[in-house]
């Protein structure tokens, strides 16, 4: 006698194929939550949240001010109303705005030491 139900073509998924889909999609998740975009965010919020910033990709504005080192170096800066300030690096970058409203999106970096800073990857002015 023929046994009729090792012919029917199965129906589901397999375990192999069902735990391929559920890593795939992990994985996906996993990359568009680090890959997601820079999160928007004021100055203000940079400094008083600026350990749960540290490391992630940040868009603000602020105002370019220009400042020197003891040493002779100079250094740039974006800084709001108040002056909450975000160091721009690398430093070339933020020369010629000083003094201008600039939107910027980069990894923003915090460090007892060394305070707050952008390594930029996107400036603009803003018009006024």
């Amino acid at each position: 006698m023929l046994d009729t139900r090792r012919m029917t073509p199965r129906r589901g998924w397999s375990p192999v194929l069902a735990a391929a889909v559920v890593a795939g999609l992990l994985a996906a998740s996993g990359w568009w939550l680090t890959h997601r975009g820079a999160t928007s965010v004021a100055l203000a919020q940079l400094a008083a949240k600026q350990e749960s910033y540290n490391g992630k990709q940040v868009h603000t504005e602020g105002v370019v001010r220009e400042f020197q080192d003891p040493d002779g170096s100079r250094y740039y800066v974006i800084e709001d109303s108040r002056p909450n300030r975000v160091e721009l690096k690398p430093a070339s970058v933020g020369a010629p705005y000083v003094g201008q409203q600039i939107a910027v999106t980069g990894q923003f970096h915090w460090d007892e030491r060394r305070g707050r800073s952008i390594t930029v990857e996107q400036l603009q002015p803003v018009s006024s």
